[in-house]
């Protein structure tokens, strides 16, 4: 490492230096999406808990299992609109809120978190009548 830097100067080193590790801090941030489904909540963030969102089960107006032709990674979307979740590959989960939000987010076993999804849906209204 040494002679490189002293081959293309140090003050190059150490700004691509700087540039590789932003990146790799980055990768890192975004090289997994969890998604936890329980009676109360659809839960999902990035690697060790980056950009957490919730999305309460009872408020949840429909799920279906999505292929999506664009853009394969990442999470980018439109407040109000909707936001799109996924580390790799084209098969997703689109949840529609009752106000309106579609929530897509893609996993390698989108008929597993449909059918999860469905049953939170289920659980959540048993227990707000239950409550209620």
């Amino acid at each position: 490492i040494a002679m490189i830097a002293l081959a293309i100067g140090i003050a190059s080193f150490l700004k691509a230096f700087i540039v590789v590790a932003i990146l790799c801090g980055l990768a890192l941030l975004f090289l997994t999406l969890t998604v936890a489904v329980d009676a109360e909540n659809i839960t999902v963030w990035f690697g060790p808990g980056f950009f957490k969102k919730e999305l309460p089960a009872i408020d949840v107006e429909s799920c279906r299992t999505v292929k999506h032709r664009f853009w394969p990674w990442g999470f980018w979307g439109w407040p109000g609109k909707g936001w799109f979740f996924s580390v790799a590959g084209t098969h997703s989960v689109e949840i529609k809120m009752r106000n309106g939000v579609r929530y897509v987010i893609g996993t390698n076993r989108p008929e597993d978190l449909e059918k999860a999804v469905h049953e939170a849906m289920r659980e959540s209204v048993h227990l707000a009548t239950k409550v209620g």
